[in-house]
């Protein structure tokens, strides 16, 4: 707050909600010059501490925090400082902001005004600026949302196919030490290779579904489309579990446990890679609104 020559900021101030809306004294007690400056903290009329500029002062036994970083006033000055109801403070605030496209409704020029009225230069400034970035902040936020959740759901898989991949290969290390046939033949190392490339595909499905599903429902034409894609891979992966049990009862089980090694570690390593795509898409998200200019108070002074 600024009046009057005397000012004053707080960097922070925090109170329990019971004393939300009460009106805080705040008293100039030292101000020397090449001091930090003291103050006391009253409320209705009854002191309840003391505090220095730029240190976090606790009053109230920690009901009441803040701290004041500036303080431009002198010995005996008083400030009234008033934490208000969250509701309060937006409708205060929305009260006096105006919103209007340049060039008037309509025009398509994608350009907005915000117009903030007030008695204080000082805070109309600060607050129109205020509202400007957050408006920025939330619009890149909203950018970076679908990736943050695949990347949760990416998150969540890893650890699961980890230990897949830990027992699949426990299992094929296993079978190997107990059988003497532990070789393909071509058409083996050929349904491995298909293993491969179908199951990629299906969970490249799943991973999308899992996409899809945040936006649309089951019936939705796009979610349909996904789940016929999955029924074709589904079917071609029955048709060569069908020829591989056409294979030698030794040749089956060397190729299902290969089978699930390569598998999983093919799909592991890929979703770990799209958790790396996924972190730096998040990490360098740009949002499509710009603040054009900062907040400029004019010098007339207007009945409101």
């Amino acid at each position: 707050a600024v009046w009057g020559g005397k000012s004053i900021n707080l960097g922070r101030l925090e109170v329990d909600d019971a004393y939300r809306s009460k009106a805080f004294t705040l008293k100039v007690e030292n101000s020397a010059e090449g001091q930090l400056g003291e103050y006391s903290l009253w409320l209705e009329g009854e002191p309840i501490g003391t505090g220095q500029v730029g240190q976090q002062s606790r009053f109230l036994q920690g009901a009441v925090q803040m701290n004041v970083t500036e303080l431009n006033a002198a010995t005996g000055a008083e400030f009234t400082l008033i934490k208000l109801q969250r509701s309060t403070a937006i409708n205060r605030i929305k009260s006096r902001l105006s919103v209007n496209e340049i060039g008037g409704e309509g025009a398509g020029t994608g350009m907005l005004r915000l117009t903030l009225t007030g008695k204080s230069q000082h805070e109309i400034r600060r607050s129109l600026n205020a509202v400007a970035e957050t408006f920025l902040t939330q619009n890149v936020e909203r950018q970076s949302a679908q990736a943050e959740q695949s990347l949760a759901f990416l998150e969540e898989q890893a650890p699961e196919l980890r230990d897949q991949l830990n027992q699949a290969e426990n299992s094929l290390n296993e079978y190997r030490v107990d059988s003497e046939s532990i070789g393909l033949d071509s058409e083996a190392q050929a349904a491995i290779t298909q293993f491969i490339e179908l199951e990629q595909r299906l969970n490249e499905l799943e991973f999308q579904e899992a996409e899809l599903a945040q936006r649309f429902t089951a019936s939705h034409p796009s979610y349909q489309a996904l789940l016929r894609q999955k029924r074709f891979v589904q079917n071609d992966l029955n048709e060569l579990n069908e020829r591989v049990n056409q294979l030698p009862a030794a040749q089956q089980e060397i190729v299902r446990r290969t089978r699930d090694v390569e598998v999983t570690q093919a799909i592991y390593v890929n979703v770990l890679n799209k958790m790396q795509e996924l972190q730096m898409a998040r990490a360098g998200t740009v949002g499509n609104v710009r603040i054009i200019d900062e907040a400029l108070v004019g010098g007339t002074i207007a009945p409101k």
